[in-house]
């Protein structure tokens, strides 16, 4: 008979603790950087001098840096959940395609507009960012391909070792009736 774990004394909740555990301290640190950091550098930009006009685009781009902090959280946090596992790089691909498909909705397609009235005249702005937003999705496309390379380089590691043999005794302990 071949096995090819021998961690089979160990039952799953000994063996998911130290994961759990790494898990939430990368969670945490990565609320710390990705979420606290950030908004205590943003509440002490003086907004209260601006128009009141650009409320409603303040107000939209907060929520959409809470969502990014959501999605980065949950995939560092899931990432270590699953490490050492074909699943890690399974989340490790959704997390690149959901980026780019985050990336494109916030940034309207590359080409922002903002349109207010001061003070009776009416003022459009209009930003083009689709070098930037390219970039963007290049970068998490290149992260995407990367990641599917080593899903294909796990799996060909996995195929490629030879299962473990046991010996006859080990073989005859494991059996629940003999024992």
């Amino acid at each position: 008979m071949l096995v090819t774990e021998k961690k089979g004394k160990e039952t799953f909740a000994e063996r998911i603790k130290p994961r759990v555990f790494k898990a939430t301290i990368i969670g945490i640190i990565t609320f710390f950087l990705y979420y606290v950091l950030p908004t205590l550098l943003f509440s002490t930009f003086p907004t209260e001098n601006l128009p009141s006009e650009f409320d409603p685009y303040f107000s939209r781009y907060e929520n959409l840096f809470y969502i990014f902090a959501a999605i980065i959280i949950c995939f560092a946090v899931v990432n270590q959940l699953s490490s050492g596992t074909i699943f890690q790089h399974a989340f490790n691909v959704a997390k690149a395609i959901i980026l780019i498909i985050y990336f494109i909705y916030a940034l309207e397609g590359g080409i922002l507009t903002l349109s207010m009235s001061l003070e009776g005249n009416m003022v459009n702005i209009v930003a083009n960012l689709t070098a930037f937003l390219a970039i963007l999705i290049s970068v998490n496309l290149l992260t995407l391909a990367k990641n599917m390379l080593e899903a294909i380089n796990f799996l060909s590691q996995k195929v490629e070792q030879p299962p473990t043999e046991i010996t006859k005794e080990e073989e005859m302990a494991s059996i629940p009736e003999l024992k």
